[in-house]
């Protein structure tokens, strides 16, 4: 397998040596035409470039319009975002006022309760100021 790859690396790094002694022996005049010319008609300098500015302005508007759809559709998210944190964040609260003050009537609910806010909470993962398996 070894001798394989030292064949392959030879046959490839012979290749590059003909290509590169090809590339650097042909002499051969450069057919491009210069950009500037002092000589001759001034019209000919530089090609004419034709822009439509009315389809420029529209596209350029219409990406606007769309970065501004954007924008609201990402503060409408964040606002979603926070109002869920928030709500879950309260529940939180509640659930550990409850469990501290023995509000629940047995373990076994207290248990459920923590497992339901626990399913809840990886949804809202940079909300968790306190654990709900903490509390329990």
């Amino acid at each position: 397998m070894k001798n394989i790859n030292y064949v392959i690396n030879g046959v490839l790094a012979v290749a590059v040596i003909i290509l590169f002694v090809m590339q650097f022996s042909s002499k051969k005049e450069s057919t491009v035409a210069p950009a500037f010319t002092t000589e001759g008609d001034s019209t000919n300098l530089l090609p004419v470039a034709y822009v439509n500015v009315d389809s420029l302005l529209s596209n350029y508007n219409y990406s606007k319009d769309l970065n501004e759809r954007i924008l609201k559709m990402q503060e409408d998210y964040r606002l979603d975002m926070t109002q869920r944190s928030n709500a879950l964040r309260t529940e939180l609260n509640d659930f550990q006022r409850k469990y501290e003050a023995n509000a629940f009537l047995t373990t076994e609910r207290a248990q459920q309760e923590g497992n339901r806010l626990q399913k809840k909470q990886p949804l809202h993962c940079h909300i968790h100021d306190t654990p709900v398996a903490s509390a329990l």
